[in-house]
């Protein structure tokens, strides 16, 4: 995502939550080897549908995934952590 390529990710794990609602790439179920081949296909043969999902892919990465987002967030846990720690 972060090099702007579509993504086809399974619709198990944490790549569902990255990709959304398939606004970034696809979702199969890893457990029909079909689906993969169909999104595989599906990829080849548009090669619009592979840019537009790599744009939104590559924007999604930064806009969700910088370091300043990222340590916002991991300074909240942190906080929040602290905040509910039983004090002696």
């Amino acid at each position: 995502m972060s090099a702007g390529r579509a993504v086809i990710g399974s619709k198990n794990g944490g790549m569902a939550e990255m990709l959304g609602e398939e606004e970034c790439g696809l979702l199969i179920d890893p457990d029909k080897p079909k689906t993969i081949v169909a999104a595989l296909k599906k990829m080849i043969e548009n090669p619009q549908l592979r840019y537009r999902f790599g744009q939104l892919a590559r924007e999604k990465v930064l806009r969700e995934y910088s370091w300043d987002r990222i340590g916002a967030r991991t300074e909240e846990v942190y906080s929040t952590i602290i905040d509910h720690w039983p004090k002696a």
